[in-house]
């Protein structure tokens, strides 16, 4: 993310990508959007990522959207 410098990047994506990251230590913040839907099937977005400490910020509510924003922090080791 050097090419960033200090300017803020939003990622748009799955449990796989935000595992990723989130093992790379590449994330300040955490958005989740929950929607009242069943799709049968999925990825477990904490799974495998280490431990994590997660302060929230906030939770919206928009329409059937409840969305949860958390800023990360790894756990003590």
């Amino acid at each position: 993310m050097a090419a960033a410098g200090e300017r803020a990047v939003t990622v748009i994506g799955g449990a796989d990508l935000t595992r990723q990251l989130l093992a790379a230590d590449l994330v300040d913040e955490l958005r989740v959007d929950v929607m009242p839907v069943l799709l049968g099937a999925g990825l477990r977005l904490f799974e495998r990522t280490g431990p994590l400490v997660l302060e929230k910020l906030g939770v919206d509510e928009v329409g059937a959207r409840t969305s949860l924003r958390f800023r990360v922090a790894t756990a003590p080791r």
